[in-house]
């Protein structure tokens, strides 16, 4: 089921499947600035990262001497049958709990909810993790909105470049088989601006962590259009694209990231592991300002 909301700057559409933004338009001329998920490049628009962000080296996860089996990327949200709870004139909420399946993969009760507020120009997009188990849960949880990039036919992405909050010197993190490697390769060198291109992603996504920046925007040579997505409080953040080509580029907030390789550790020991103990719930917001 599809849900819409709409003022006079925005309207969005969010999917009750994986509770996913699948649209996000201007009003005045609904020109789309969100992925709209075609199958040749990836069939996503801005999935829920849960209970994991990334891959498990192998599929699986240990803890107390079991074994875990959770071979989806990004964990198992966007495969998941949301329940719309509450819609109001400017937001929409959307709530999963554990259930059977869930259970098999990741043994821990829990309630998520996402909700997608319109202020304005800006869409906020809040995410609660409730644990509603009687031990503590283990959980990295993460946003991976993409955008059209390109935004018009006439351009290309070469057109189109990121623009960071402030002067940054930062090192990425670099993958092999979309695991961590342990290698670091720099990325900007007391610089906010880079441009973006096909190339830019030849080596998979780009991880970088602890910015100083709180936001990024992504801005082009052609015209004055421009989204910028805040980040504030997020530890890491991804920037991606398909590496086929693909019209669109990620802006990717996380609390989590994907396993290292040959780590072998308990699922509560991984890189960027969140914590919760019986009955108290974590909360994150990033936002999107269209422009």
């Amino acid at each position: 089921m599809i849900s819409t909301l709409k003022n006079e700057y925005l309207q969005i559409g969010v999917s009750s499947l994986g509770g996913e933004l699948i649209s996000l338009k201007a009003a005045e001329d609904s020109l789309e600035y969100l992925w709209q998920g075609n199958p040749q490049y990836w069939s996503k628009q801005s999935p829920i990262l849960f209970p994991i962000v990334g891959r498990l080296e192998n599929g699986s996860y240990h803890m107390d001497g079991q074994v875990f089996k959770m071979e989806e990327t990004h964990g198992f949200t966007k495969e998941s049958e949301f329940q719309l709870v509450e819609k109001a004139a400017d937001c929409l909420t959307y709530k999963l709990t554990d259930n059977t399946e869930t259970l098999k993969k990741y043994p821990f009760k829990f309630e998520l909810t996402a909700c997608y507020k319109l202020e304005g120009n800006q869409l906020i997009i809040k995410n609660s993790v409730k644990n509603t188990d009687d031990k503590t849960i283990w959980f990295s949880i993460g946003a991976h909105p993409g955008f059209n990039c390109p935004l018009y036919e006439s351009e290309s992405m070469e057109d189109y470049y990121l623009e960071f909050e402030q002067d940054e010197f930062i090192h990425r993190l670099m993958l092999k088989d979309n695991l961590l490697n342990g290698e670091k390769e720099l990325f900007l060198d007391n610089e906010k601006v880079v441009k973006l291109s096909h190339k830019l992603f030849e080596k998979k996504a780009i991880i970088l962590k602890d910015l100083k920046s709180k936001s990024v925007t992504i801005k082009n040579t052609r015209n004055d259009k421009r989204i910028t997505v805040s980040f504030d409080g997020f530890p890491y953040l991804g920037i991606w694209s398909a590496e086929n080509d693909a019209p669109f580029v990620c802006i990717e907030p996380w609390y989590g990231i994907t396993s290292s390789q040959n780590a072998n550790v308990d699922f509560r020991e991984k890189q960027g592991i969140l914590s919760l103990e019986c009955g108290k719930t974590f909360e994150c917001e990033y936002s999107i300002v269209v422009e």
